[in-house]
């Protein structure tokens, strides 16, 4: 069966599944090269069929994410895909639309009818992509596709949690995975999103939509003492005395945006203090949701759970024993996914590496497949992408002026100039799905210096408060991070895609200070030599030149901008953004005042 995924909100993208197995995905904004790029992925959905080899007209299903709501966005998808990114959930436009949105997911009669026009809309993206008109169209739900994407992390039986800003009706939810069935066993309703909370923070502290990254980096440099009560209260957590229906309404009535008057109140506080105390109680609203699921209540009297330490497992899915799977915008923020791992730290845990909305193209395939099959969709890598054409790069690189080679063994080439303190970017392979770059697109530097760090966030035109990301072969995870582990049975301790943080082992902050943020701990990638070949190579090399474990990989694209896609972007990057060498599929490209 052949099931094309679809996405049309903001981070579009699209999918192809083939008999149960995922063979291609891309978000749109490689194509458009606008980040974050929302409306219908045309791009994206013809891409997706070609390299999977599939004609429109070979397509049986069409599964789309997001049920309710959606229909005016469909009807105006020209303009709606032109609009720039927000400041962030508090704008009014925004503000207005989650209400009707997720309002309407509330009303059976009126979303029924609402969804069905939005199917109308649907046939007429689809003639466009040449796709026949008896071809049965699914609309799913937005956080059962979530919840089918993290399924794919499971080996068999498990919890799987998703937890986002809002989608029909919802901002968080829970399955149990057990045999072949994934039945939902708790949700919460929008207007309780941990995530609107968080993101309305940082819209008013100045950042915009898109930059939690950057209030979580500077939750490191505050004491969230000042402001921790003040989250508290926000979140609805350590309030005593309630159980049954007071819990439950605090539950849903907790969170969501900041009223005017708390607004004015976070805009006097100093952002560092704000955001590490923000930091702190999400974290600690995330692991009380978790610990309140079926099977385990925490024996603390709060209606929400305040420390992971309050924790007594009971019953036959009790913490420890059952593997949690997560996804949903929240889960980007590794800070909260290292708190989890810490609270239950002998459950396997993993997060779906395309865990904002950009994955759930792959969660709308996963779900229909599951439906019409009985069986899950079980990810095997994020590689899905397009590979960059190198058939003409030879031409690029004449009109560009840059002096390019093709070493017998490349990666040696990359290894010696990493040895010798030169950035080296990786534009190799089929790029990845999601938002972290693995070693397809990605940029290496060194990871022993501070000031080499400054020299390329300015570079890439980043906010030095940005902490940078280490890589390391997968045999040295133990010898420079600690226990617990994600996943600690699999060769990468479930580090493979950069979706939790770990605390670093003593004395490695010092030898590699670019690679460990400030509170200890860092965003680590383990290369197994099965997943990433040329990569684990690299860094081999590497370290038997130098001595050293760990390199820096940060995406290869400048500050507010996608990753790079494909030929000409990789050159433009590498131009403007002063590398020193490029690895473009067997070439090396070279700057032009550095022959080879």
């Amino acid at each position: 069966m052949i099931i094309l995924g679809l996405w049309d909100g903001h981070n579009a993208s699209a999918c192809l599944l083939a008999d149960g197995r995922l063979v291609a995905a891309m978000a749109e904004e490689r194509l458009t090269r606008v980040k974050m790029q929302r409306g219908f992925p045309f791009g994206s959905a013809r891409a997706v069929m070609e390299l999977a080899g599939v004609a429109p007209a070979q397509v049986e299903v069409v599964a789309l994410a997001g049920r309710y709501g959606r229909a005016p966005l469909r009807l105006l998808s020209k303009a709606y895909s032109k609009l720039p990114a927000g400041k962030g959930p508090l704008e009014l436009p925004q503000r207005l639309y989650r209400h009707y949105e997720n309002g309407l997911a509330w009303l059976p009669l009126v979303r029924d009818l609402e969804a069905r026009l939005s199917g109308s809309v649907l046939r007429m993206a689809l003639d466009a992509l040449e796709i026949p008109r008896n071809t049965l169209v699914r609309l799913v739900d937005h956080h059962a596709a979530h919840a089918h994407s993290a399924a794919s992390m499971l080996e068999g039986d498990g919890l799987v949690v998703t937890m986002d800003g809002y989608g029909d009706g919802l901002c968080a939810s829970a399955y149990l995975r057990s045999g072949d069935s994934l039945s939902l066993v708790e949700s919460r309703p929008y207007l309780s999103s941990v995530a609107v909370t968080y993101g309305s923070v940082c819209q008013t502290l100045g950042f915009k939509e898109g930059d939690e990254g950057k209030v979580t980096a500077l939750a490191a440099h505050g004491d969230p003492g000042r402001w921790k009560a003040f989250f508290e209260r926000k979140l609805g957590v350590h309030r005593k005395g309630a159980s049954g229906i007071a819990a439950q309404l605090q539950a849903a009535f907790a969170g969501g945006p900041l009223s005017p008057a708390e607004m004015v109140l976070v805009s006097r506080g100093k952002p560092e203090e704000v955001a590490a105390a923000l930091q702190r109680v999400c974290e600690d609203s995330v692991v009380a949701f978790i610990a309140r699921l079926p099977g385990t209540e925490p024996d603390c009297g709060f209606a929400q759970l305040p420390t992971a330490d309050c924790l007594l497992p009971t019953g036959p899915f009790r913490h420890g024993t059952v593997p949690l799977a997560l996804a949903g915008g929240l889960f980007a923020n590794v800070l909260i996914n290292r708190r989890i791992v810490r609270a239950f730290p002998d459950r396997k845990v993993a997060v779906f590496p395309a865990m904002g909305d950009q994955g759930l193209s792959v969660g709308a395939a996963a779900m229909t497949w599951y439906e019409r099959s009985g069986s899950h969709v079980a990810l095997d890598g994020v590689f899905l992408g397009r590979s960059a054409d190198t058939s003409v790069i030879e031409a690029a690189a004449w009109d560009l002026g840059l002096p390019l080679s093709r070493p017998l063994h490349a990666h040696l080439a990359a290894a010696q100039a990493l040895a010798d303190g030169k950035t080296v970017a990786l534009v190799t392979g089929r790029e990845e799905f999601g938002p972290r770059a693995l070693g397809n697109r990605s940029l290496l530097f060194p990871a022993t210096s501070s000031a080499f760090a400054d020299k390329v966030q300015t570079m890439l035109g980043r906010n030095r408060i940005m902490p940078f990301a280490p890589v390391c072969r997968a045999e040295e995870i133990d010898s420079c991070f600690v226990s617990p582990f994600p996943w600690s049975d699999r060769e990468d301790r479930g580090l493979g895609y950069m979706t939790f943080a770990v605390d670093a082992a003593p004395g490695v902050g010092a030898e590699y200070p670019a690679a460990v943020h400030m509170d200890g701990t860092a965003r680590v990638q383990a290369v197994t030599r099965k997943a990433h070949p040329l990569l684990h190579r690299i860094i081999e090399t590497y370290q038997d030149l130098t001595g050293h474990k760990l390199l820096i990989n940060t995406s290869f694209n400048v500050h507010g901008e996608p990753i790079v896609h494909g030929l000409t972007d990789a050159m433009d990057t590498f131009v403007r953004s002063g590398v020193d060498l490029m690895l473009l599929g067997e070439h090396l490209v070279h700057r032009p005042e550095v022959r080879p």
